[in-house]
């Protein structure tokens, strides 16, 4: 049983409690997938202590998860670091599982516009060559930060070349009513193989069944600290509904730039 999870911007005190009561219950997860703007206000492995062991963690990471220095490092330089299934395939609980975090930005690649550039790295060099991290002030520090949770072309190439059962994103795919996901998401699910696909970012969980034959993969977005889960058998259930679900009052996010 995996259990993903929706964006919580600093509050996972839910998923804790949820965890252990499930355990109590002798029916915790074999692990928990974040989907994205985790924004913890301290590493993530601190934030998660009674539950590291209890089940295994894993995240991808949201647009959020880059505002600051404090986010992206409480995420990347926190013991769970290693947890982070952005650009890999990772077998769990019985599950191959795919990760896609981050966004796309039109400065980078908006598809089906033709990328600006394939990579972190390409972009980064293009950046040292209008001026030299020696000179830069707060907006090339901000920009180089910024777009470690960016959407490039090289990523979404190699999860293509591999298989998987689930891919896990922050980026929702393209059967969305609002025109708010991306074709290149279902794309990259489709050539995968996938079954399932789950979204954070958008705050909501919108009912996608009548997309499931025409999209090749049953897609389910996980709403504001929201808990969804996947059975062994293949059934969904949902453990927390999100903050925003009940009401369909969205805390919706601005359009990526």
């Amino acid at each position: 049983m995996i259990w993903f999870l929706g964006d919580t911007h600093g509050s996972l005190g839910h998923v804790v409690q949820q965890v252990l009561l499930a355990q109590k219950n002798g029916a915790a997860p074999d692990a928990v997938v974040f989907l994205g703007d985790l924004d913890c206000a301290q590493p993530l492995h601190l934030e998660l202590a009674e539950i590291v062991g209890v089940t295994d963690i894993y995240w991808v990471f949201g647009n959020h998860d880059s505002d600051d220095s404090r986010s992206l490092n409480n995420l990347f330089s926190s013991d769970l670091a290693g947890k982070n299934l952005h650009g890999k395939v990772e077998r769990i609980g019985g599950f191959r599982i795919a990760g896609l975090g981050g966004v796309f930005r039109s400065k980078v690649w908006a598809p089906p516009n033709a990328p600006s550039f394939p990579s972190y790295q390409a972009w980064r060099k293009d950046l040292m060559r209008k001026r030299p991290p020696k000179g830069w002030g707060i907006y090339e520090a901000g920009e180089e930060r910024k777009h470690t949770t960016t959407i490039f072309p090289d990523v979404v190439s190699r999860l293509a070349r591999q298989r998987a059962d689930i891919l896990v994103c922050h980026e929702a795919p393209e059967c969305r009513s609002d025109g708010r996901g991306w074709q290149a998401v279902g794309d990259l699910a489709r050539k995968m193989g996938v079954r399932w696909l789950f979204h954070g970012h958008h705050h909501d969980s919108p009912d996608y069944s009548e997309h499931f034959v025409e999209m090749g993969f049953k897609t389910y977005g996980v709403g504001y600290r929201g808990i969804t889960s996947l059975l062994t058998d293949g059934k969904i259930e949902v453990i927390r509904p999100g903050d925003y679900d009940a009401a369909r009052d969205f805390d919706w996010e601005v359009p990526n730039e």
